[in-house]
């Protein structure tokens, strides 16, 4: 257990890329194993908050008062067996995509920041543009050990439903309570993830820390597709974006399943062009769509329909990018990255705070 009391090595602890500076705590614990950790919740007297990579933009991790454990030690990154890798919460999304490379398995989930912890991703149910086509993380966790706020522990598993109490590890029960409410079926992160007969591990993930700390996960993964089909569609209008976005969704074609949809709008772009020049000048609006195509047989056939598709939209075709290398690929995430690096950069050059 590493315990951090001096002013200046508890200062990183109270920042994130919010930018809010209104931070206090007495002290940061750093536990290197599940007992230490349990050992530090049940001994604990003051407010806990937990510290994850410091990517949110809600100041979740910096308290007013209280300790700060942070979880950097829990770093465990599992082979891959049979579509499945077991991690800890402090394996960044980097770290598993490196981890992935050359298995024939991907992690679909795909966060705009990709220095987000495991941990912070099942705390917040993260999602980003893969979510179009396959879900947020909630739906690629299978099994997720957890410490509640007393220090009781647990190993949560799918199948473990919360029509029956969830035991756990010292032989304890916690039952769910009656509710009326259940949450939306459209996005949402708002309150507690609750639908009926759920599993007991989709509560847990998207509680952003207020009911549980975890501490190993098995992730589920995805065969990797053989090739990806990509391209950001330039639009004079944003209203013919908006039309584009619901015939893409409704078409009957048969190879057009993208796995990505992302819009962009005109003051988007404005600030876009400063960094990529040949955004074309006419262009209000632009939408980045992304396809996995599973066999390289299918790629041409992809490409064709979408191509006969796009013609017949009212799209700047001339002027749109269409990616022919990874590396084109690459440059679109970033593409699509770019506005959140842009706005905290100069957030934090303005002192401003974005929460």
């Amino acid at each position: 257990m590493f315990r951090k009391t001096d002013p200046e090595t508890v200062a990183p602890y109270l920042q994130d890329a919010s930018n809010f500076s209104g931070g206090r705590a007495s002290e940061v614990l750093v536990p290197e194993t599940r007992e230490e950790l349990v050992a530090c919740l049940k001994e604990s007297d003051q407010p806990v908050t937990l510290a994850g990579a410091g990517t949110g933009l809600t100041a979740s991790r910096i308290p007013l008062a209280g300790v700060i454990v942070s979880l950097e030690r829990f770093h465990t990154l599992g082979a891959v067996k049979a579509g499945t890798c077991r991690v800890g919460p402090a394996v960044t999304l980097k770290d598993l995509q490196v981890h992935l490379q050359n298995s024939g398995w991907f992690y679909p989930p795909n966060p705009t920041e990709s220095l987000a912890s495991i941990g912070g991703t099942l705390a917040t149910n993260a999602s980003g543009s893969r979510s179009y086509k396959f879900g947020t993380t909630r739906q690629f966790v299978l099994e997720a050990d957890i410490v509640l706020s007393d220090g009781r522990t647990a190993s949560l598993a799918r199948g473990q439903t919360i029509d029956r109490p969830l035991q756990l590890d010292d032989g304890s029960t916690v039952e769910f309570p009656r509710l009326e409410f259940n949450s939306p079926e459209c996005k949402n992160a708002a309150g507690y993830y609750v639908q009926p007969g759920m599993d007991w591990l989709d509560l847990f993930i998207g509680s952003d820390g207020t009911l549980c700390v975890f501490t190993e996960c098995t992730l589920r993964l995805m065969k990797t597709p053989a090739d990806f089909l990509s391209g950001i569609l330039f639009i004079e209008q944003e209203e013919l974006c908006w039309r584009l976005l619901e015939n893409i969704r409704t078409t009957s074609a048969r190879n057009i399943n993208p796995c990505s949809l992302e819009y962009f709008d005109s003051h988007s772009l404005q600030r876009l062009k400063q960094k990529f020049s040949n955004i074309p000048d006419s262009a209000r609006a632009a939408l980045f769509f992304e396809q996995d195509v599973i066999s390289q047989d299918d790629y041409d056939p992809c490409l064709e329909d979408w191509v006969a598709f796009l013609e017949t939209e009212a799209i700047l075709l001339e002027d749109s990018w269409f990616a022919q290398s990874p590396k084109d690929l690459e440059k679109f995430h970033n593409f699509r990255h770019e506005i959140p690096l842009m706005i905290n950069e100069e957030n934090s050059r303005l002192g401003r705070v974005k929460m």
